[in-house]
């Protein structure tokens, strides 16, 4: 049943000329090892199967059980594979010759090698593995085992030994069993299914499809073992050519843009990605990155990063938004890095600035990549190739908003605040870019605390603090965007606390003879807005529509 299921998953997944089991004997499937023919994909979970599975599916072999088939894929395309077990380092076939990647039945071909060769991995000696002569092939108790006694040999001298060896201390008896288990042993057929002239990202699909530990290949993972290649090196052993490896170059970004607080940016692999696939085929989609060439790919990748980083710089530096957990989505850093590149890496101008910022805040107050990412994506870069190109833009039929009335923000300004909210999120990074400054000395509020990306921190200040409304019955809107501000932990912990807005900004304005300064930089003012009176509604009403105005200026 076990090969009826996978054989019909082929069917049903590939279109190609269908698939028919190969018979392999062991001799073949051990050489194919050794000569680096068949490997393992980095994207295959570790080895995880125990010795004593090990044992099982040897004792299975003895018997001429089914183990079920191997599914391989024969290909010239080169992956990341996995170059050594235990202390055996495998080997890899010259360019140009196929490759057999496993894509079902690692963990058997992989415990059966390991017993064939007798390697020990992380101190598991797989030379411990046990024949036991005292039983037939016939019964149903265990042949292989862990167990050693006075009449059993290893499996790995079973295959490796001549009969002679072990003439001096077993009977004639024994001798011809054995001759009888290594008959077995190499005369045993494996299924192999092999699978030829498919693309990677359908190999992908049916590597998820079959795969029996329930693990989907991501993205990254597909493109970490597609884009895989090592040092070349010349007859002396010196490095002429440079490698990659995909995982690296993420990790050194990441570490890279910790300076800058926008490491997620890194973290979230898909961007780069949409970037390379966007510059080289103006599209996004999962299938276009997939098919991306080996060489354009890895040529393409110094240039996409540096334009990463000139657009991370430009949202920091015009947008101040000093954290990338700030950003309503993250793959907002695409199309601005699609720009530099397209602007040969030249800052944009006064009126290409406006027109990006246009887009960044419709595109964040719209919802615009809450979902048909790559559409969207795909899309939009048209916009920017117009705004490089100094071309009027129809923003209200490009990056379309519900309404644009001034009402309409205000009220969803007075609506529930969550910082996972891409429309709220903008709200921030309005605020962020007044740089905000603390209510008792008028310095500038820190805004790179990872607190700030988590809605109940008490960076996120409530200027009505939820408590006092609570006090008051009126705390039904309490939680309003329009009652944010960015605050500092010890403000707003320590001197602010529940205390009703009269109370503590009259301390603050003892302490601070710049509070009205301060408070404007939150759009706050002192007066008009129901402070000396802890009128939260009409606080409610004029922070609202101040901000309102904010995001018209933006639109």
């Amino acid at each position: 049943r076990y090969n009826f299921g996978k054989y019909f998953t082929l069917r049903r997944t590939l279109s190609m000329k269908q698939p028919k089991p190969i018979g392999r004997k062991y001799e073949e499937i051990r050489n194919n090892i050794d000569s680096g023919t068949y490997q393992i994909p980095k994207f295959q979970r570790d080895f995880v199967w125990t010795k004593e599975q090990t044992a099982k599916l040897i004792d299975s072999l003895l018997k001429g059980f089914p183990v079920g088939s191997f599914i391989l894929w024969k290909t010239k395309e080169r992956l990341k594979a996995i170059k050594k077990l235990g202390g055996e380092i495998l080997k890899e076939p010259q360019d140009g010759e196929y490759i057999y990647y496993i894509l079902d039945g690692q963990q058997r071909m992989t415990s059966l090698y390991l017993a064939l060769k007798g390697i020990e991995i992380e101190k598991h000696d797989y030379k411990e593995i046990y024949i036991n002569l005292e039983q037939d092939l016939g019964v149903d108790d265990e042949i292989c085992t862990l167990n050693k006694t006075d009449r059993s040999i290893t499996f790995y001298n079973l295959l490796e030994q001549d009969t002679r060896y072990f003439i001096d201390n077993f009977t004639m008896e024994d001798i011809d069993h054995i001759d009888k288990l290594k008959q077995h042993i190499r005369g045993y057929e494996f299924s192999t299914i092999e699978i030829e002239d498919q693309p990677i990202e359908q190999i992908a699909d049916l590597f998820t499809r079959i795969n029996t530990g329930g693990k989907v290949l991501t993205l990254f993972e597909i493109m970490n073992a597609k884009v895989y290649s090592e040092d070349s090196l010349n007859k002396e052993g010196l490095v002429i050519e440079q490698g990659f490896d995909l995982e690296e170059k993420y990790s050194d970004l990441i570490d890279e843009l910790k300076d800058s607080n926008y490491e997620t940016i890194g973290e979230n692999k898909s961007i780069v990605l949409q970037l390379i696939s966007l510059i080289l085929s103006k599209s996004s989609t999962r299938q276009a990155i997939l098919s991306i060439d080996k060489k354009d790919f890895i040529a393409e990748w110094n240039d996409a990063i540096e334009c990463l980083k000139l657009a991370i710089d430009k949202v920091r530096d015009f947008f101040k938004i000093e954290i990338s957990k700030l950003l309503p989505y993250y793959v907002l850093i695409v199309p601005i890095a699609y720009f530099y590149k397209i602007n040969e890496h030249k800052p944009p101008s006064e009126r290409q600035l406006k027109d990006l910022e246009k887009y960044f805040f419709r595109s964040a107050l719209s919802w615009r990549f809450s979902s048909s990412v790559q559409t969207n994506l795909d899309a939009d870069i048209k916009i920017i190739e117009d705004i490089k190109n100094n071309q009027a833009i129809d923003f209200d039929k490009k990056v379309p908003l519900e309404n644009t009335e001034k009402g309409y923000f205000k009220n969803i300004l007075k609506e529930n605040f969550s910082a996972s909210n891409a429309f709220d999120k903008a709200i921030l990074c309005i605020l962020a870019y007044k740089e905000p400054k603390k209510f008792n000395d008028n310095s500038k509020v820190r805004l790179d605390n990872s607190h700030l990306s988590v809605a109940t921190s008490k960076n996120y200040h409530h200027f009505f603090p939820k408590a006092f409304l609570k006090r008051q019955n009126n705390d039904e809107f309490a939680n309003a965007l329009a009652n944010i501000t960015l605050v500092d932990d010890y403000l707003n912990k320590q001197l602010i606390r529940d205390k009703k807005p009269s109370e503590y900004i009259f301390a603050f304005q003892k302490a601070n003879s710049k509070l009205e300064e301060a408070l404007e930089s939150h759009f706050i003012k002192l007066s008009g807005f129901g402070i000396s009176t802890d009128d939260y509604d009409e606080f409610l009403e004029q922070r609202a529509s101040m901000l309102a105005d904010e995001i018209l200026k933006r639109i």
